[in-house]
């Protein structure tokens, strides 16, 4: 039995070399394959059509916040569960008048909404100079209050 099997070694080895090449195609199809077919957002979006946020909203709320005086321009975009508000306000905006700006984005929702989605809020000064500009907030769907990138103080 040895001696047949130290005869046919190399027949042996291109069998075995098949074998684990067949193993690694077969694997990495189903692999690449499984992925592929899964929506990005993975079960994340589950819900999503039930509070939908509508154009209308969106619009009411750009509208509304560019009633403010120091409020220059506003756009937004939703993508997925994130909601992304950007407000560029005047050069004579203090970075507490800002906060201010982007706390009142969500009360333009419905509770339910501001409880699924989540809400990123970038404050751009027109003077680009001011070191205490950009603010980023950010409110998670589970939190009550928006949470924002380090305090630079007004300047």
């Amino acid at each position: 039995m040895i001696n047949k099997i130290l005869k046919n070694k190399v027949k042996l080895l291109i069998a075995i070399i098949l074998i684990l090449i067949i193993i690694l195609v077969v694997s990495m199809f189903i692999f690449f394959t499984d992925n592929s077919m899964k929506p990005s957002y993975g079960n994340r979006l589950d819900g999503i059509e039930e509070v939908e946020i509508s154009k209308k909203q969106t619009e009411d709320m750009k509208n509304k916040i560019k009633k403010n005086s120091n409020v220059k321009d506003v756009t937004y975009n939703i993508q997925g569960k994130i909601v992304n508000v950007t407000i560029t306000v005047n050069s004579s905006t203090t970075v507490s008048g800002a906060k201010e700006l982007a706390n009142k984005v969500t009360s333009y929702f419905e509770k339910d909404q501001v409880a699924f989605y989540d809400f990123q809020v970038f404050v751009k000064n027109e003077d680009k100079n001011k070191k205490s500009f950009p603010i980023i907030g950010y409110k998670k769907s589970s939190s009550s209050s928006f949470s924002y990138t380090k305090d630079r103080g007004d300047n």
